[in-house]
């Protein structure tokens, strides 16, 4: 069999597309299953290197067209609304272009998986169009993850999403669907996405996690609290400097120190740009403000006690988060927000305190919370980490990707 990733976020170690990418391609050659990862042109030397990865895409996922010159004449509430539906046309028109090159990778004899291991609309109709473009190969399988909501704003995005209907509407006429197999990675988006589609999507393992190197259950001497992932404002990123504050009032007998990775990819994001200046002058405050390298990552990731995930709910009512779980599979203590994907999992199993959404001084106090009884949350944090690991692991990931794949060919 052929293993075909065809991932248009992989360009750095940025985001988790490359622990992605690389666990689940040491898990299939591990089963003598031939590996091609296919990233964007850019992607970095060292990571093209590890992941003998091919640049292919020139387009990437975060890619998005000039608005057309004839726009401009119009009121901004034209282009408002005109300019996502140009971007959509031509993000998924560049897209199936670009994937007519995946066919010299493609066996003509054998079955062949085509992961895309992300997809929004922008994407979609490229993704369903790839299975045209593969047609004359019936071994060729098309698979798709959904790691993202469809209603991104809770408050004022319009559900169902119109560009998720023109594009999963796509999909249901395609006379190619049975060659395309849907996944996510929550149940909570299983069900949201119901409503596009009578596909289903079967729920995937996040795959990049790890077994803890830590048994003790013991408040350390000195609690290390951090945050990981991109400093962006819908993961609270901006709320960090006064929840610290607020820590440090809190716990003026602790030993405590702060350990934040404030990469900021989006520098338009004002509030973000604010919040790393303001946690570089910190005393006891440590900022990472560029992306980590593997060793790096888990370097820091084992070095951190408490971890805090203040995210919004307008992404992750629903949506996952590669940090928790990476945190979940290392028995680490979590602060998170109330109402999220996350909150499901501390109310159910334990090992972390729930905080109210954009909040500063409530996520402060959660923190603090989760210091005074350090103890016990990491015992519960420790007993969770069992039971996550018995699903989110590459190894089931890969059991569930192929046996629901080919118990469904025609």
């Amino acid at each position: 069999m052929k293993l075909i990733i065809a991932d248009n976020t992989l360009e750095s170690y940025q985001g988790h597309s490359f622990a992605y990418c690389e666990s689940i391609k040491r898990e299939a050659e591990k089963q003598g299953i031939d590996v091609t990862i296919l990233a964007t042109q850019n992607v970095n030397p060292e990571v093209k290197t590890i992941l003998n990865a091919v640049p292919f895409f020139k387009y990437s996922f975060f890619h998005s067209f000039p608005e057309p010159w004839f726009l401009g004449f119009f009121p901004d509430r034209i282009i408002n609304h005109y300019y996502p539906l140009w971007n959509y046309y031509l993000r998924n028109k560049m897209l199936a272009a670009e994937m007519k090159g995946v066919l010299p990778f493609c066996p003509p004899q054998e079955d062949c998986i085509i992961l895309f291991p992300n997809f929004t609309y922008n994407d979609f109709k490229g993704i369903v169009d790839t299975a045209e473009i593969t047609k004359n190969n019936p071994n060729i399988h098309i698979a798709a993850v959904q790691h993202f909501t469809s209603r991104i704003n809770l408050h004022t995005s319009k559900f169902p999403n119109r560009y998720y209907e023109r594009v999963f509407n796509y999909l249901n006429k395609s006379i190619h669907q049975n060659r395309i197999h849907l996944f996510s990675d929550s149940t909570q988006l299983t069900e949201e996405y119901k409503k596009y589609t009578p596909k289903h999507l079967t729920v995937l393992p996040i795959p990049h996690t790890s077994d803890s190197l830590q048994t003790v259950q013991e408040t350390p001497e000195k609690i290390i609290i951090g945050y990981m992932g991109d400093a962006r404002t819908n993961k609270g990123f901006h709320l960090l400097p006064e929840a610290l504050d607020a820590v440090k009032q809190n716990n003026p007998n602790h030993k405590l120190e702060f350990h934040i990775q404030a990469n900021i990819r989006n520098k338009n994001e004002w509030q973000a740009s604010q919040a790393g200046a303001l946690l570089n002058n910190r005393t006891g405050t440590h900022c990472y403000s560029t992306a980590l390298n593997e060793n790096e990552y888990k370097k820091l990731m084992n070095l951190i006690d408490i971890f805090v995930l203040p995210y919004t709910l307008d992404y992750y009512h629903s949506q996952t988060s590669g940090v928790f779980s990476e945190a979940r599979s290392l028995g680490k203590v979590t602060v998170a927000t109330r109402g999220s994907w996350m909150a499901d999992e501390i109310n159910e199993n334990g090992g972390g305190i729930l905080c109210s959404p954009e909040d500063p001084k409530d996520i402060g106090d959660s923190i603090s919370k989760a210091i005074t009884n350090y103890s016990l949350l990491k015992k519960e944090a420790l007993k969770a980490e069992k039971n996550w690991n018995e699903f989110h692991n590459v190894g089931n990931y890969f059991k569930i990707l192929t046996e629901t794949i080919f118990s469904k060919s025609p």
